[in-house]
């Protein structure tokens, strides 16, 4: 584009008898495809995670809000337990990336993973907010932390990542392409 640009203007200017401006090809930008896995290699991350441990009961509940529900990594780093109501079953957020408000109906798996987390919690941290990192001063977590989580999600379930994307984004595409996949409208 800007070669063109740089020979038009020449041209203009009469710095150049001709514009060549018309020779340099035009690029045509490629359309990326989002990056998916199957719904079997999304099991096999989940069960992948150790929950005999803190650390890998608060990784389920993150991988199930992304892989179940399709949350972003923001919102789920954001998330708090005033937004969770387990006696209807919705999430009820905005949207950091949007400031769009969102509600869920959560499936039973991120029920159940939100609650084994919520039980394993030796006491309710005081900023309101789900997930914590697991060492001190133990603030809430980050969408760092979240990739991270997600990342040793596809190494420990020995899920082929070569050329592929393959953060908490990667979910939240697989989700959808599942749901198209299962007759739900593009809406």
């Amino acid at each position: 584009v800007f070669i063109r640009l740089f020979l038009k203007y020449l041209a203009d200017r009469g710095i150049i008898r001709a514009d060549l401006s018309s020779v340099v090809p035009h690029y045509k930008r490629r359309k990326v495809l989002p990056t998916t896995y199957t719904p079997e290699e999304i099991s096999k991350i989940e069960y992948s995670i150790n929950t005999e441990t803190d650390t890998g009961k608060r990784n389920l509940a993150i991988i199930r809000l992304a892989t179940r529900m399709g949350l972003r990594s923001g919102d789920i780093a954001k998330l708090k337990w005033e937004e969770i109501n387990f006696n209807t079953g919705y999430i009820k957020i905005v949207q950091e990336k949007t400031g769009t408000p969102l509600s869920l109906q959560m499936p039973p798996e991120v029920s159940d993973a939100l609650l084994i987390h919520y039980e394993n919690l030796a006491s309710l941290p005081e900023d309101g907010y789900v997930f914590h990192s697991m060492s001190a001063p133990y603030n809430r977590i980050t969408t760092s932390i979240i990739r991270h989580v997600v990342t040793n999600g596809f190494i420990d379930a020995k899920i082929d990542i070569a050329g592929k994307k393959h953060g908490p984004h990667a979910f939240r595409s697989s989700l959808a392409s599942s749901m198209v996949n299962d007759g739900a409208s593009y809406e």
